[in-house]
């Protein structure tokens, strides 16, 4: 699609979903409609899409993470993940008490 071809073209662009549907004169869900269905767009919004996450990850490797951070998070479905792994050998005993909030044990 030559508008998408256009959108990415332009000089000092910060890509982003939004700005793309902007561009193309839809709205945001008619993108994502485009995105979802197995139609005549949706290849070349996924492709748009991967453009999209691969300016912010750019954005990341010049030392500007903030932001990048934020947007991969939100819209491409980043996370931050930690692994605990707990190995232990014998009987476990294990007690907890919770308490609401007026004191009172629960």
């Amino acid at each position: 699609m030559k508008k998408v071809d256009a959108y990415f073209a332009q000089k000092d662009l910060v890509p982003t979903q939004l700005g793309l549907a902007m561009y193309l004169d839809v709205n945001r869900d008619t993108l994502h409609q485009w995105l979802v269905e197995n139609g005549p767009f949706s290849d070349i919004i996924k492709k748009a899409k991967d453009l999209i996450e691969n300016f912010w990850q750019k954005r990341l490797a010049l030392g500007q993470c903030t932001g990048a951070i934020f947007w991969l998070k939100c819209q491409a479905g980043w996370k931050d993940t930690q692994e605990v792994n707990v190995k232990h050998e014998g009987d476990i005993n294990l007690s907890i008490n919770i308490k609401g909030l007026d004191g009172a044990n629960v």
